[in-house]
């Protein structure tokens, strides 16, 4: 059984349940109210022949987004059921996408045609994955994300984690402000947030594009990877054999950490200063003004 709504649909109160239904909306989704049902099979199919747009605050259960053109979300959004990347790209631009313990990304074939996007400026808070307690066999989450036609998406790999807690990831499309010599550092970069998580063992790969890579004087096997860490104000500096220049990526490893947090890119050792300047401003106005 199916139900299909031609234009917009609307929930403005109470809970719908869908159970392994599914619920076709070719116009807009509003939800204030909350819609639940199984995790991977029916939900809400966005399949128009427009970009769509999603509003409300409500609790969001499994959504698939089947639409060339796409979907935008006004609101920030939270799942507790999965979410199915089929078609289009899911336009999060400056808002949060939460993911909760059992809500996952289904889909294949990720690109620059069919993954989350995000404006890609640093004011953006990107994608939050809530993990479980676990340890055993190694488990993979991939981030889909990118940002103007750029598709970077990141893989976290993990075998511990003693409580449940959320990484969040965000991606900047510019290089890092506090580095000296931006000529020499990669025109991107990865802020991650994590809180709650403990012990933590695993790794987190960053994909980059060869167009960001940016190089004076030096070739891509200079980089190194980095990380200014939260907190902290100096940058922790990484072998460089932990960046890949044929496949264009950085791999970061944690060993029963509590705390992922930090800005994470690549460069040429010296473009990375050891303490990263610090300004205050003690006079009002124009803030070009030294």
């Amino acid at each position: 059984m199916l139900f299909r709504s031609l234009n917009d649909l609307t929930l403005s109160s109470g809970q719908l349940l869908h159970s392994t239904y599914d619920i076709n909306v070719n116009g807009d989704l509003t939800n204030n109210a909350n819609y639940d049902g199984d995790a991977s099979v029916g939900g809400v199919i966005l399949n128009g022949t427009v970009q769509q747009e999603i509003s409300g605050t409500g609790t969001f259960g499994r959504l698939e987004l089947d639409n060339a053109n796409g979907a935008r979300i006004n609101d920030n959004i939270t799942f507790q059921k999965n979410i199915r990347l089929t078609n289009g790209i899911f336009n999060i631009n400056q808002h949060l996408m939460t993911l909760g313990v059992n809500s996952n990304i289904e889909g294949s074939g990720f690109g620059p045609t069919k993954m989350i996007a995000s404006d890609g400026v640093y004011s953006n808070v990107g994608l939050r994955k809530y993990f479980p307690i676990y340890s055993g066999a190694e488990q993979t989450f991939t981030f889909p994300i990118g940002t103007s036609n750029k598709y970077t998406h990141s893989i976290l790999k993990y075998t511990d984690n003693t409580n449940v807690g959320y990484i969040r990831l965000n991606n900047i499309n510019d290089n890092h402000p506090g580095v000296i010599d931006p000529t020499n550092v990669l025109d991107y970069f990865w802020e991650l947030e994590s809180n709650g998580i403990a012990g933590f063992n695993g790794s987190i790969t960053l994909n980059y594009l060869e167009e960001d890579v940016i190089l004076n004087g030096y070739i891509e096997a200079d980089y190194i990877p980095a990380a200014l860490l939260i907190p902290g104000s100096s940058w922790s500096k990484y072998s460089a054999a932990n960046v890949d220049e044929t496949n264009n990526t950085i791999i970061f490893n944690f060993s029963s950490s509590n705390n992922l947090s930090g800005e994470y890119t690549a460069g040429v050792d010296p473009a990375l200063p050891n303490a990263v300047p610090e300004f205050t401003s003690i006079n009002d106005g124009d803030w070009s003004n030294p």
